[in-house]
């Protein structure tokens, strides 16, 4: 496979993730985990520090060419950069799209995301390698956390400061990075969400208050980050246990949206959205795989 190919479809992943990341109840992550960009996303982000980003910087002032690309591939910056690009094209280039099928056709859209949400799953279930009993606890673990933040009830805060915007961009990217657990969702529940939403296509606005929440989200996106490489170091099966019980928990959220509002849908029409979810899972999926093995 060409390394064109290989960059349209990491930015591709990317998108994808970044579609999931508005979304309520829909976890970026989960796109991560089963198009097989999560732990190498996870480990590039875990790596980077202040010493790097400073020796990145003095090759550029200096106009050090050479040392500088090495630098930026050794630390696997064309990758993080291509996956990036997808999530921020997607939010917002996308988000308006988005926020109108969740305000017009919401149970039909979320209807998309089951399907995805369900074959997903599985996938995460297939790189466990170590399914000992002992292990498959840790999916009850993943499991309650997941039903429980399904059941928290949302906030909402108009006025917030800009602390409270700063914390909420480390807890939201902080679940972003955790399949099954979606940033959206966590922003919906401090009462942020529409407020962030807002902000992003009122740039002008509210630029202070997206530095704010930007700031945040990087440094929860370094502390969260290293927490789960370590964990993946320490037992690789135990945490995808984990991550795979807050994929099936946090399940909850869109089924309980659907389920209370079918009667006002086409049923046949949601049955063929949950099956067209599963195929989009499955044609990445095997895009994936092709690229792995070329």
């Amino acid at each position: 496979m060409s390394e064109k190919y290989r960059d349209i479809l990491v930015l591709l992943k990317g998108f994808l993730m970044g579609v999931c990341d508005i979304i309520p109840g829909i976890s970026g992550g989960t796109i991560a985990l089963i198009t097989g960009v999560y732990i190498r996303f996870i480990g590039v982000v875990s790596n980077l520090n202040l010493k790097n980003m400073l020796e990145l910087g003095k090759f550029f002032v200096f106009m050090r060419v050479d040392e500088f690309n090495s630098e930026f591939k050794r630390l696997d910056l064309p990758f993080l950069f291509l996956l990036l690009s997808g999530i921020f094209s997607a939010i917002f280039v996308i988000s308006k799209l988005i926020k109108f099928l969740l305000e017009t056709y919401e149970i039909y859209t979320l209807s998309f995301f089951i399907g995805l949400i369900i074959v997903s799953s599985l996938f995460i279930n297939r790189e466990i390698e170590d399914k000992r009993s002992f292990n498959k606890m840790f999916l009850l673990i993943g499991l309650l956390i997941g039903v429980f933040l399904s059941f928290v009830v949302p906030v909402n805060v108009f006025h917030p400061s800009y602390l409270y915007i700063f914390f909420s961009g480390v807890l939201g990217v902080s679940a972003m990075f955790l399949p099954g657990i979606s940033g959206a969702f966590i922003l919906l529940l401090l009462g942020v969400y529409k407020f962030i939403l807002s902000a992003i296509h009122n740039l002008s606005s509210n630029f202070i208050y997206l530095g704010v929440f930007i700031l945040g989200v990087i440094v929860g996106a370094m502390l969260i980050s290293r927490i789960i490489n370590f964990l993946y170091r320490v037992d690789k099966s135990k945490t995808l246990y984990v991550l795979f019980g807050l994929v099936l928990g946090a399940l909850i959220v869109p089924m309980k949206i659907v389920v209370t509002g079918i009667y006002g849908v086409s049923v046949l029409g949601v049955v063929v959205l949950i099956v067209l979810g599963v195929g989009v899972v499955l044609l990445v999926d095997r895009l994936a795989l092709k690229t792995t093995k070329a």
